[in-house]
Protein backbone atom coordinates (compact mmCIF):
# COMPACT_ATOMS: atom_id res chain seq x y z
CA UNK A 1 0.00 0.00 0.00
CA UNK A 2 2.78 2.60 0.75
CA UNK A 3 4.51 1.58 -2.59
CA UNK A 4 1.16 2.31 -4.61
CA UNK A 5 0.76 5.83 -2.18
CA UNK A 6 4.04 6.94 -3.79
CA UNK A 7 3.60 5.33 -7.56
CA UNK A 8 0.13 7.23 -7.13
CA UNK A 9 1.70 10.30 -6.26
CA UNK A 10 4.03 10.38 -8.55
CA UNK A 11 1.95 9.77 -11.25
CA UNK A 12 0.11 12.77 -10.10
CA UNK A 13 -2.73 11.37 -9.41
CA UNK A 14 -5.24 13.03 -6.96
CA UNK A 15 -6.73 10.14 -4.33
CA UNK A 16 -7.72 9.30 -1.48
CA UNK A 17 -6.57 6.51 0.67
CA UNK A 18 -8.33 5.07 3.77
CA UNK A 19 -8.82 2.34 5.31
CA UNK A 20 -11.65 -0.40 7.27
CA UNK A 21 -11.96 -0.36 10.54
CA UNK A 22 -11.23 3.54 10.44
CA UNK A 23 -11.01 6.24 8.10
CA UNK A 24 -13.84 8.53 9.93
CA UNK A 25 -13.13 9.73 13.38
CA UNK A 26 -16.00 7.69 15.27
CA UNK A 27 -14.75 4.80 13.54
CA UNK A 28 -10.71 5.36 14.57
CA UNK A 29 -12.26 5.07 18.20
CA UNK A 30 -14.32 1.88 17.76
CA UNK A 31 -11.33 0.34 15.39
CA UNK A 32 -9.53 -0.12 19.19
CA UNK A 33 -12.75 -1.81 20.60
CA UNK A 34 -13.26 -4.11 17.51
CA UNK A 35 -9.41 -5.30 17.72
CA UNK A 36 -9.33 -5.51 21.59
CA UNK A 37 -8.75 -9.43 22.64
CA UNK A 38 -11.09 -8.07 25.21
CA UNK A 39 -13.83 -8.18 22.95
CA UNK A 40 -12.97 -11.21 21.14
CA UNK A 41 -16.17 -13.27 21.76
CA UNK A 42 -18.17 -10.73 20.20
CA UNK A 43 -20.95 -12.10 17.86
CA UNK A 44 -20.31 -12.15 14.24
CA UNK A 45 -23.66 -10.60 14.21
CA UNK A 46 -22.74 -8.07 16.47
CA UNK A 47 -19.79 -7.32 14.44
CA UNK A 48 -21.40 -7.16 10.84
CA UNK A 49 -23.79 -4.22 12.52
CA UNK A 50 -20.68 -2.06 13.90
CA UNK A 51 -18.77 -2.55 10.71
CA UNK A 52 -21.65 -1.98 8.46
CA UNK A 53 -22.93 1.62 10.26
CA UNK A 54 -19.38 2.26 10.45
CA UNK A 55 -19.05 1.64 6.67
CA UNK A 56 -22.38 4.01 6.20
CA UNK A 57 -20.32 6.81 7.95
CA UNK A 58 -17.49 6.23 6.10
CA UNK A 59 -19.09 6.18 2.83
CA UNK A 60 -20.57 9.51 3.65
CA UNK A 61 -18.12 11.64 5.24
CA UNK A 62 -14.93 10.41 3.11
CA UNK A 63 -15.33 7.72 -0.03
CA UNK A 64 -18.71 9.69 -1.41
CA UNK A 65 -17.11 12.88 -0.84
CA UNK A 66 -13.72 11.97 -2.73
CA UNK A 67 -15.77 10.26 -5.76
CA UNK A 68 -17.80 13.04 -6.56
CA UNK A 69 -15.28 15.58 -6.39
CA UNK A 70 -13.39 13.19 -8.99
CA UNK A 71 -10.68 11.74 -6.20
CA UNK A 72 -10.07 8.18 -6.64
CA UNK A 73 -10.41 6.04 -3.42
CA UNK A 74 -7.90 3.39 -2.16
CA UNK A 75 -9.74 1.67 0.42
CA UNK A 76 -7.47 -0.75 2.66
CA UNK A 77 -10.18 -3.58 3.14
CA UNK A 78 -14.08 -2.82 2.71
CA UNK A 79 -16.67 -4.97 2.78
CA UNK A 80 -14.79 -8.31 1.39
CA UNK A 81 -13.37 -8.44 4.90
CA UNK A 82 -16.83 -8.37 6.64
CA UNK A 83 -17.55 -10.87 4.18
CA UNK A 84 -14.50 -12.98 5.14
CA UNK A 85 -14.57 -12.36 8.93
CA UNK A 86 -17.94 -11.73 10.03
CA UNK A 87 -19.87 -13.83 7.71
CA UNK A 88 -17.55 -16.73 6.51
CA UNK A 89 -14.59 -17.16 9.19
CA UNK A 90 -16.36 -16.64 12.59
CA UNK A 91 -20.39 -16.75 11.27
CA UNK A 92 -19.62 -20.04 9.50
CA UNK A 93 -21.87 -18.72 6.88
CA UNK A 94 -24.85 -18.41 8.72
CA UNK A 95 -25.40 -14.70 8.78
CA UNK A 96 -24.64 -14.39 4.57
CA UNK A 97 -28.29 -13.85 3.81
CA UNK A 98 -28.37 -10.84 5.95
CA UNK A 99 -25.18 -9.43 4.87
CA UNK A 100 -26.22 -9.53 1.50
CA UNK A 101 -29.04 -6.97 2.50
CA UNK A 102 -27.34 -5.40 5.28
CA UNK A 103 -24.43 -4.30 2.78
CA UNK A 104 -26.71 -3.40 0.03
CA UNK A 105 -28.74 -0.96 2.03
CA UNK A 106 -25.46 0.22 3.33
CA UNK A 107 -23.07 -0.09 0.34
CA UNK A 108 -25.34 0.86 -2.42
CA UNK A 109 -23.97 1.96 -5.13
CA UNK A 110 -20.50 2.34 -3.82
CA UNK A 111 -18.99 -0.95 -5.43
CA UNK A 112 -15.30 -0.70 -6.20
CA UNK A 113 -14.25 -1.11 -9.85
CA UNK A 114 -11.46 -3.04 -8.90
CA UNK A 115 -10.50 -5.18 -6.26
CA UNK A 116 -6.93 -6.33 -5.42
CA UNK A 117 -5.91 -8.97 -3.34
CA UNK A 118 -2.60 -9.09 -1.57
CA UNK A 119 -1.11 -12.32 -0.57
CA UNK A 120 1.92 -13.05 1.43
CA UNK A 121 3.11 -16.62 2.95
CA UNK A 122 2.24 -17.97 5.53
CA UNK A 123 5.77 -17.72 7.27
CA UNK A 124 5.85 -13.93 6.27
CA UNK A 125 2.62 -13.67 8.16
CA UNK A 126 3.85 -15.12 10.99
CA UNK A 127 6.88 -12.43 10.64
CA UNK A 128 4.90 -10.36 10.62
CA UNK A 129 2.86 -10.95 13.80
CA UNK A 130 5.78 -11.40 15.44
CA UNK A 131 7.61 -8.05 14.15
CA UNK A 132 4.12 -6.63 15.22
CA UNK A 133 4.19 -7.59 18.51
CA UNK A 134 7.61 -6.71 19.28
CA UNK A 135 6.86 -3.00 18.02
CA UNK A 136 3.65 -3.04 20.22
CA UNK A 137 5.53 -4.42 23.24
CA UNK A 138 8.37 -1.36 22.63
CA UNK A 139 5.94 1.09 22.19
CA UNK A 140 4.13 0.32 25.34
CA UNK A 141 6.95 0.17 27.29
CA UNK A 142 8.22 3.58 26.39
CA UNK A 143 4.84 5.18 26.92
CA UNK A 144 4.62 3.15 30.38
CA UNK A 145 1.36 1.02 29.79
CA UNK A 146 0.57 -2.39 29.24
CA UNK A 147 0.44 -3.66 25.84
CA UNK A 148 -2.54 -3.69 23.14
CA UNK A 149 -2.78 -7.12 21.69
CA UNK A 150 -4.61 -7.60 17.92
CA UNK A 151 -7.38 -10.00 18.78
CA UNK A 152 -6.96 -11.51 15.36
CA UNK A 153 -3.71 -11.96 15.69
CA UNK A 154 -4.19 -13.93 19.05
CA UNK A 155 -5.90 -16.53 17.45
CA UNK A 156 -2.87 -18.30 15.84
CA UNK A 157 -1.60 -19.74 12.15
CA UNK A 158 -4.91 -21.95 11.30
CA UNK A 159 -7.54 -19.08 11.93
CA UNK A 160 -5.29 -16.88 9.40
CA UNK A 161 -5.09 -19.53 6.67
CA UNK A 162 -8.62 -20.42 6.99
CA UNK A 163 -9.15 -16.07 6.58
CA UNK A 164 -6.90 -16.50 3.03
CA UNK A 165 -9.10 -18.89 1.49
CA UNK A 166 -11.92 -17.02 2.15
CA UNK A 167 -10.92 -14.22 0.77
CA UNK A 168 -9.96 -16.55 -2.19
CA UNK A 169 -13.66 -17.83 -2.02
CA UNK A 170 -14.68 -14.05 -1.94
CA UNK A 171 -13.22 -13.27 -5.58
CA UNK A 172 -13.80 -16.85 -7.20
Amino acid sequence: IKYLKKKLHSLGLDFVFSREPGGTPVAEVVRKILKDPLYAEMAPLCELGIFSALRADHIDKVIAPALNSGRHVFLDRYYASTWVYQVRVMGKGKIEDLFNGVNKLFVGDYIPDMWILLDITTEEMQRRFNKRKLEDEKKALAEGKSVVKDKNDEKGIEFHLNVKKEYYNFFD
